[in-house]
């Protein structure tokens, strides 16, 4: 039976209110077919059109939930070790200005180095005086 015909005997069958002996003779006929078709338009019309977002599964939200909570805690412990690494840099550069030692500068230099990279808008000119 092709197309057409399986929606013309659909839609006979329902026509005019149900029919018991007509819809069990046309089950007992062609039922397999009918219902294949059936089952077909069926999922058709059950997808969700693309525009429409699925609901996210309570797993998918715990785990979005998870990876937010992950980078909020990086760029916590980011801020907090710049934060500790300037304090240091700080101490480190009034004992300087103090002492003028060789080896409080390189440990500055290095400092200023970790805070660029720990923050790119650092900056600190290194050419001060000895």
């Amino acid at each position: 039976m092709n197309k057409v015909g399986c929606r013309f005997e659909l839609r006979k069958m329902f026509e005019g209110g149900p029919q018991p002996e007509r819809i069990a003779e046309l089950l007992k006929s062609r039922g397999s077919a009918l219902l294949m078709r059936w089952t077909v338009e069926q999922q058709m019309f059950q997808r969700r059109p693309a525009h429409i977002k699925a609901v996210p599964t309570e797993h998918e939200v715990t785990e979005a939930r998870f990876r937010r909570f992950l980078k909020e805690l990086d760029t916590y412990e980011r801020k907090v070790i710049f934060e500790r690494t300037l304090d240091a840099f700080l101490d480190l550069y009034s004992s300087w200005k103090k002492t003028h030692q060789a080896p409080l500068k390189v440990r500055l230099v290095m400092l200023a180095f970790e805070l660029h990279r720990l923050d790119h808008e650092f900056e600190c000119d290194l050419s001060f005086k000895d």
